[in-house]
């Protein structure tokens, strides 16, 4: 890769995996299996960003919504290789893959902008559809590296699109169905 797409100064950001034992707040929408804070680009350039991963919740999302939409929407013989442990680890990618990429960019109009705000309201979405085909990559090159097993490779694919049967379900209006969407 040419230096001048290589970021400096990357500073890795730690990954946590916890059980959610309670939660509240003024909350919009379903309970994430994952998040990746802050969203503020000054901040992320400032401190960098964490990732938290939900186990508990992505066990309970996984056994009650994934495989019973898996269970309609993949093939018989296919089905046995729909399984939490690669649901799981591309969540983990995916999540990773949100810092890849440039956050500041110059534009045809020559005047610094980000990568945030430049696609406006579409920026979520093509967010999401990047960290997921890009995770599915990674994983694919971990396996290769042997740094995953190669027994990931049926399920990882095969749980990807049982995990993109139950994205559709979200809707046109939140981030994660629109890409689906625009993916198709």
């Amino acid at each position: 890769m040419d230096d001048a797409y290589k970021s400096e100064n990357v500073v890795p950001a730690p990954i946590r995996v916890i059980n959610l034992i309670y939660n509240a707040g003024d909350v919009k929408g379903p309970q994430t299996v994952a998040f990746n804070l802050p969203n503020d680009e000054c901040i992320v350039n400032d401190r960098g960003t964490a990732m938290v991963m939900l186990k508990n919740v992505s066990e309970a999302k996984f056994k009650l919504i994934l495989q019973p939409i898996a269970c309609i929407c993949i093939t018989e013989e296919q089905c046995e290789y729909v399984d939490f442990n690669s649901f799981f680890t591309h969540t983990i990618c995916h999540e990773c893959c949100h810092g890849i990429g440039p956050h500041t960019i110059v534009p045809p109009n020559g005047e610094q902008s980000t990568v945030r705000l430049e696609p406006q309201e579409l920026h979520s979405a093509l967010e999401e559809a990047k960290a997921d085909i890009v995770g599915l990559w990674a994983l694919g090159f971990l396996v290769n590296k042997n740094l995953l097993p190669k027994s990931l490779v049926k399920s990882m694919y095969v749980s990807f699109l049982a995990g993109c049967f139950r994205s559709i379900r979200f809707g046109l209006e939140e981030a994660h169905g629109l890409e689906m969407q625009l993916r198709s």
